[in-house]
C-alpha cells in the first residue's frame, strides 16, 4: 500500500519586503535547509539595504510514499508547516 503524489515537483518563490523609513529589522528567522529521501526544502531570509528578500525552494524527488514512510513524511510536513509561521520583526528606530 502506498500514497501517490502528483509526481516529482520543483517550486521556487521569491518575495521582497520594503522596510519602511524609520524602521529597522530586529529579527530575521534562521535560514532552513532540509534535505532527505523525499527531497529538498530551503528557505532563506536576506536583508539588503532597506529590503528583506524571502526565498523558498522545494523539490520533491518521489512520486510515491510507501505506508511505512508516511510517519516520516508527516514529521517533515509538520516541520515545514511550522516554518511558514516564522515572523520577521521590525521596530521603530
Amino acid at each position: 500500500c502506498s500514497f501517490e503524489l502528483s509526481g516529482k515537483r520543483y517550486n521556487e518563490y521569491t518575495a521582497e519586503f520594503q522596510i519602511p523609513v524609520g524602521y529597522k529589522v530586529s529579527y530575521l528567522p534562521e535560514n532552513i535547509l532540509e534535505n532527505n529521501s523525499f527531497g529538498t526544502y530551503e528557505i532563506s531570509y536576506v536583508q539588503k539595504e532597506n529590503k528583506i528578500i524571502y526565498h523558498r525552494k522545494t523539490y520533491t524527488n518521489i512520486s510515491e510514499i510507501t505506508i511505512d514512510k508516511i510517519p516520516e513524511w508527516n514529521l517533515l510536513v509538520d516541520k515545514l508547516m511550522a516554518s511558514y509561521e516564522n515572523r520577521i520583526i521590525i521596530e521603530k528606530i
